[in-house]
């Protein structure tokens, strides 16, 4: 009966950890080129939200400048939960 109800115990706080909220997202940077030229860098842990975020700095629209995507650990009351980083370069319009 203990085992069944470690097991249970177990199988729930696993399930669990893919409950939890998404860390907050960094905050956009904004960066300038040696030419003078500005960009931000937008870190999101959502495609759509980087997009919101991007729409509401770039009102009439934006470019793309470089986009990559990582793995990245998650360390919350000492769970660890993978997460995908999302970070794109973008100019706007």
């Amino acid at each position: 009966m203990k085992s069944l109800t470690l097991a249970l115990v177990s199988s729930l706080l696993v399930a669990c950890v893919g409950c939890m909220p998404l860390p907050a997202s960094p905050k956009p940077r904004q960066l300038v080129s040696a030419q003078g030229k500005v960009s931000y860098l937008v870190q999101c842990y959502k495609k759509s939200e980087c997009a919101a975020q991007a729409e509401k700095l770039c009102p009439r629209g934006y470019d793309t400048i470089n986009a990559s995507s990582g793995p990245v650990e998650y360390d919350a009351d000492g769970r660890v939960r993978k997460l995908t980083k999302y970070q794109s370069e973008i100019t706007c319009k």
